[in-house]
């Protein structure tokens, strides 16, 4: 592979062969097929993050981020009241949109002030 996968909170995790995959994924064209657009989906979103990277400021960075994953929260059920978890400390937040710990510490007071969003206690809270 040529990406990792990290988690921020408690996991569980299987390890399957690949030949097990591959031999489920023979006998059901539905699985294929769900495989197939998660692939699909996964690019996308590669594709997209390169033009955020090398397109965006720190607040288009940022901004890409907390939509995304007020996305991704919504479709699993865990946003509450315009809220989500987020327990990802300034250092990770930095890393993750290519951002000094610095910088994202301003863009956030930025934001905040601006009335879009603000981290706390663990939450990213969409404000507007």
């Amino acid at each position: 592979m040529d990406h990792t996968l990290a988690s921020i909170g408690r996991s569980k995790i299987a390890v399957i062969a690949h030949d097990d995959i591959l031999k489920v994924v023979r006998k059901s064209p539905r699985l294929a097929n769900l495989f197939w657009r998660e692939s699909l989906v996964d690019a996308a979103v590669a594709r997209a993050w390169v033009k955020v990277l090398g397109g965006q400021d720190v607040v288009g960075r940022l901004a890409h981020l907390a939509c995304e994953l007020y996305v991704r929260m919504t479709v699993m059920g865990l946003v509450r009241e315009n809220s989500h978890p987020l327990p990802l400390t300034q250092v990770q937040i930095g890393e993750t949109i290519g951002a000094s710990v610095v910088h994202v510490n301003r863009m956030l007071k930025k934001l905040r002030s601006d009335g879009l969003l603000e981290h706390k206690e663990g939450r990213l809270v969409i404000l507007n």
